[in-house]
């Protein structure tokens, strides 16, 4: 035992044994316990192993002893939340006003104080973090012989750092966009060139006289609720308190993420840190008319509270995603100020409407997904915005729906202790992905429902709708933290209608592509195996073929019918990843998919 656990071991036996505790089992009596503690030899995880056993062993022991003083016992953690079983849909309901958003952060804040109050027996520990990791059918894009941007379903864009439209090449960098006509092809040059930064200012933010925020006043009459510092809705900013802020963000503070080509139009997507918000970040839309590329100019701004997420555009019709956390140590009261995210078009951004904004039930942390239409081609129509009480990571987006899946952690088992939850966490927490889903009409957002799987989702390939069913593959885990991949398939409710679970044991989901009525999973942990299931039959999904090589495939790309593209690290038998591994994968007989061909590319070599 080394220096670090010998100390771990010896303040659990200080605290331990001065505890009054109740009548226990035997087996967690005083004696079976310091046995638990003393053991000698800790286990070495394996390559990429997420959670360690003696620290579930040990953290399953105490959970559920009762340490007097500042640690208490919590019974009813769970709140009869039953994983790895299906799960119901629920229909996105929105809120009646104000005050009933305020409640459900007001909860949550007290329950996060009764936490860290139970908890600071932590301080003796270090603590042992254990995220899974988190950082949209599948078409492969349609062909051209121009450069376009890889996007996952055919007729919605997706955002790029370099944009091609065969007569100019667009590219961001450092917050600026150059502009480089490439033709004649031995005389290109650099034609104009938008700099974000000279275009983002602070923006006054309006009260909606149609919300609670705007009752009894004309939106921007100087109120606390409607004269607040734009970008924010965090803190009132009266003129005199403008003047303690610079006119222009910090160019440091700015951040032009990727862009879109339309037309004569670029819209740049970037988040902006917003001082005078209690919401931290602001995600920016700055579109721009390029007609005339030598003299580019800005036609409109939009603004919504959070950092930049994703986006989507359809024909001319760009949606955007942010997501932001409530900072609970603001005083919530009825001003709106603090709790309630903002959007609109500069010089007209306004809160929110309740009536906009759904609360899912039993909402666990103080955030918010804000999800955000505008059409491009009619920038007067302005901008419709919807929000869910709970972030998001990542998105899938078809020309009808869009789909956000967000990673949310509960509680198991029963008689936890919170202090021993919060320093062994991978022991005591389910990880479950939630879905919302939007329907998309012409730049109008409209909430649908919400749907609950087990695990965490990969990226936004790992998730899919083909023929009326959604597709969604997750890394999940049992009692004993033991990690295995499964594909869930939900009907239009979003309710679970077929899986399959328990895919490689101890590994977790690196790569997933759907293709029509098949899914292709990489799973990892010392080898590859690439799984093909067959999700012809929706109530049924098979595993038809498997492949295991070394190393592991982090991108699955289809080539033609029967081939599919694989790029990712080489590996080996012992699990360490020397190089990046591209794979061609033959997959015309699913029950037994090959390496066609494979290239390794070392530091120094490159190798077949």
């Amino acid at each position: 035992m080394n220096k670090k656990d010998k100390n771990k071991s010896m303040a659990f036996h200080s605290v331990y044994e001065n505890s009054e505790m109740p009548q226990l089992p035997k087996e967690l009596s005083n004696e079976s316990i310091i046995n638990i503690l003393d053991r000698k030899e800790m286990p070495k995880s394996k390559i990429r192993k997420k959670y360690a056993p003696l620290k579930a062993v040990l953290a399953a022991t105490l959970a559920i002893t009762v340490i007097t003083g500042s640690v208490f016992i919590y019974d009813g953690i769970s709140k009869g939340a039953q994983l790895h079983e299906d799960y119901s849909s629920q229909e996105l309901q929105t809120a009646s006003d104000y005050s009933e958003i305020r409640k459900v952060f007001n909860n949550i804040k007290k329950e996060n104080h009764r936490k860290k109050a139970s908890a600071s027996l932590g301080e003796i520990f270090d603590k042992a973090s254990n995220d899974l990791a988190t950082t949209p059918e599948s078409s492969p894009g349609a062909y051209s012989e121009i450069g376009k941007t890889n996007v996952q379903v055919e007729g919605v864009d997706e955002a790029d750092i370099i944009k091609n439209d065969g007569k100019y090449l667009y590219s961001l960098a450092n917050n600026k966009i150059s502009i480089v006509n490439l033709l004649p092809a031995d005389k290109m040059e650099v034609i104009g060139t938008i700099d974000i930064t000279d275009d983002i200012k602070i923006e006054e933010k309006k009260a909606d006289e149609n919300t609670q925020a705007g009752k009894n006043t004309q939106a921007g009459e100087n109120t606390q609720a409607g004269n607040q510092g734009s970008v924010g809705a965090g803190r009132s900013s009266s003129p005199a308190a403008d003047t303690d802020y610079p006119e222009y963000y910090y160019n440091n503070d700015i951040y032009a993420s990727e862009f879109y080509v339309y037309g004569d139009t670029i819209a740049v997507l970037g988040k902006i840190y917003d001082y005078n918000s209690g919401f931290g970040f602001k995600t920016f839309v700055n579109i721009y008319d390029i007609s005339d590329k030598s003299k580019v100019t800005l036609k409109e701004q939009f603004l919504q509270d959070g950092s930049y997420l994703s986006s989507r555009l359809i024909g001319g019709d760009l949606y955007i995603l942010s997501s932001c956390a409530v900072n609970l140590y603001w005083e919530l009261d009825d001003s709106e100020e603090g709790y309630i995210p903002s959007s609109g078009y500069s010089g007209d951004v306004k809160t929110v409407p309740a009536k906009d904004i759904c609360i899912v039930s039993e909402p666990d942390e103080a955030s918010y997904l804000i999800a955000s239409g505008l059409d491009l081609d009619n920038l007067k129509a302005g901008a419709d915005t919807k929000s869910v009480l709970g972030a998001g990571q990542n998105a899938y987006c078809n020309t009808e729906s869009l789909f956000v899946a967000r990673t949310k952690y509960t509680y198991t088992g029963n008689l936890i202790s919170d202090a021993v939850a919060e320093i062994y966490s991978a022991s005591f927490y389910d990880y479950l992905t939630e879905i919302y889903r939007f329907s998309l009409d012409d730049g109008k957002i409209a909430f649908d429902c919400k749907g609950v799987v087990d695990g965490t989702v990969d990226d936004q390939f790992s998730m899919d709708e083909y023929d009326g069913y959604f597709r969604i593959a997750t890394t999940g885990s049992d009692k004993k933290g033991v990690t295995s991949g499964g594909v869930y398939v939900l009907d239009n409710k979003l309710k679970t209608v077929g899986k399959i679970t328990g895919l490689a044991k101890g590994e977790r989901i690196y790569a997933v592509r759907f293709i029509g009525e098949t899914a292709y999973v990489v799973t990892f942990e010392q080898t590859d195996p690439l799984f093909v299931i067959d999700l012809s039959i929706p109530e049924s999904p098979t595993l038809k073929g498997e492949l295991k090589i070394t190393g592991f495939s982090e991108y699955l790309h289809p080539v033609g019918e029967n081939l599919l593209l694989g790029i990712g690290k080489n590996g080996d038998m012992n699990g360490t990843i020397p190089g990046i591994k591209i794979s061609l994968f033959d997959v015309s007989d699913p029950k037994k998919p090959i390496e066609a061909d494979k290239l390794i590319i070392r530091s120094n070599s490159i190798q077949r």
